[in-house]
């Protein structure tokens, strides 16, 4: 039988083909779609290193950074003073690196042939406390390392296993940026949230003498703290920065915003696929219902000489389904070129995911729209159609 649906589709290959083109560019937009998703569906699922709710983010006015001297006694002052509060827990300067925070410092080191890479937090000794965020191995810094000759450092662990893998660097020396001792690891700190692809980072320590930008506080507030506590830390703000000008930021919200980013045109796009499979549906029951209508003289014809009601629907099934495979062929081999040539860089597990979930999702399509005209095709009378032709 194969060898004869194979017959009948090449004498009809014109009008097969448009189908087969349209099988083939609704897989490879499913593909596409499916990838984006299950990449970030994998992403979502990993933890991002540090807790958003109760998380506070205070951000001065950034002219205070022009007088550095200010800037050195204003900020342990501020930040104590806030800590003091009832409703604050612990509190951490940054000048790069708090969550959601948009700001990123690449830094690249190259010494002996070996290439170092990471983006840079610059945080004080309590952002651990502060963000919950739990080391794996060593320690974090506190005001002792500050005075040693070599800048202490910590590292997530895919600095450790992208640049030294299968090496215990915790208490050696790097160059980066200078000399560099890593004290400590963290798993991970994606602070730019749960989409955010897994990068190299390190942790420096913040001095407010060396600040460049405005920092910003962040401070872990105790559960179900009201929105009018708001209030009191900007008048402990006035009273200490002698400024208006502040913006407090809840982490929480942040979050839900820069997911959005993510999140939104991702449904838009499945909505987009599903407009997409129902159209395409839609053309498929057209197309077959118009065939059954033109080869009902063929059918009658088998009938008349024994074919079996199944056979009818079977023939007609396996044809739609021959032409489905050819599309899925077609565009499966557009697709293992993507890891090939490095177009992307996506785990080759997620693309394979992909090109299975979109094969079967249109091998289903195919069949549900071929089932009901093929047992129409296979109920129809030989006589009644020989009679008519």
């Amino acid at each position: 039988m194969i060898q004869h649906i194979m017959k009948l589709i090449w004498r009809k290959k014109g009008a097969n083909s448009l189908i087969l083109l349209e099988i083939l560019l609704s897989f490879v937009v499913l593909f596409g779609v499916l990838s984006f998703a299950l990449y970030n569906l994998e992403r979502v699922q990993q933890p991002i290193g540090f807790e958003v709710e109760d998380k506070w983010i205070l951000h001065l006015d950034r002219t205070l950074v022009k007088d550095s001297a200010r800037l050195v006694t204003l900020l342990p002052e501020l930040k104590q003073a806030i800590t003091d509060l009832p409703n604050f827990n612990q509190a951490s300067w940054a000048e790069l690196g708090l969550p959601y925070s948009g700001g990123t410092w690449n830094a690249k080191e190259s010494t002996d042939g070996v290439s170092v890479s990471a983006r840079v937090a610059i945080v004080d000794e309590d952002f651990p406390l502060a963000s919950k965020l739990k080391l794996t191995e060593g320690r974090w810094f506190n005001e002792d390392d500050l005075l040693q000759k070599e800048i202490p450092m910590v590292v997530n662990k895919h600095f450790l296993d992208l640049h030294y893998p299968g090496v215990n660097m915790i208490d050696s020396i790097i160059e980066f940026q200078g000399d560099r001792k890593i004290i400590g690891s963290v798993l991970d700190y994606r602070y730019g949230g749960a989409y955010e692809e897994e990068l190299s980072t390190v942790f420096a320590p913040f001095r407010a003498e060396n600040c460049r930008f405005m920092p910003s506080l962040l401070i872990d507030v105790k559960p179900n703290t009201p929105m009018q506590y708001e209030e009191e830390l900007g008048e402990v703000i006035k009273s200490i920065a002698k400024t208006d000008t502040y913006v407090i930021e809840h982490v929480n919200q942040s979050k839900e915003f820069e997911e959005k980013k993510t999140w939104f045109p991702l449904l838009i796009l499945l909505s987009i696929c599903g407009f997409l499979c129902i159209n395409v549906a839609l053309g498929l029951l057209g197309v077959l219902w118009y065939n059954i209508n033109k080869r009902r003289s063929e059918i009658g014809l088998r009938r008349a000489i024994g074919a079996h009601t199944s056979d009818i629907a079977k023939q007609f099934v396996l044809e739609i389904l021959f032409l489905a495979a050819v599309a899925v062929g077609i565009g499966t081999l557009f697709a293992v070129q993507i890891p090939l040539l490095q177009i992307i860089d996506i785990e080759r597990t997620i693309l394979i995911k992909s090109i299975v979930l979109a094969a079967l999702i249109i091998f289903g399509i195919v069949t549900l729209c071929a089932l009901y005209p093929s047992n129409q095709a296979a109920r129809i009378q030989p006589a009644l159609a020989l009679h008519e032709d």
